[in-house]
């Protein structure tokens, strides 16, 4: 009987799974990286609201960071070329937010393009927006001049 249980504790200490050190340390290595996973695709994945999502959630003035989707209404883009600022009105159709951005504009930024903005809303209403991306077309197509 005795040799039979000292045969199982010397095959369990040869073992190296079963080893409780490693147990915790495996714990520890899978915990480190499945934390830094879920981390990086928490600040990767952020979903935008439509301008009467965001009026309806009375969150306009909390002063927190959103990301806003909507187009640019005609005629509504105002530039200051000695600022470099940016103001456009975003819709979504039936409600609008007033933007202010200064940076880079996107190429393919031009009136009724969709964009998403993501900032943060003012007491005056209007979004100071520190990113600003704008939705490729999901075709081009030649401009149409007019020969004459």
């Amino acid at each position: 009987m005795d040799t039979t249980s000292t045969a199982q504790s010397t095959r369990q200490r040869r073992n190296p799974w079963l080893n409780p050190k490693l147990i915790i340390v495996a714990g520890v290595i899978i915990a480190a990286v499945g934390f830094l996973v879920f981390n990086a695709m928490g600040s990767s994945m952020a979903y935008f609201k439509t301008v009467a999502e965001l009026e309806q959630s009375g969150e306009l003035a909390s002063g927190a960071t959103f990301r806003v989707g909507g187009n640019v209404v005609a005629g509504s883009i105002e530039r200051d070329i000695a600022t470099n600022e940016l103001r456009f009105t975003l819709t979504d159709g039936v409600n609008t937010l007033p933007v202010v951005y200064n940076g880079v504009v996107p190429d393919i930024f031009t009136e009724d393009v969709e964009v998403v903005a993501e900032g943060a809303v003012g007491p005056d209403g209007t979004m100071q927006a520190t990113t600003l991306l704008t939705k490729c077309p999901s075709r081009f197509e030649a401009a149409t001049h007019p020969t004459s």
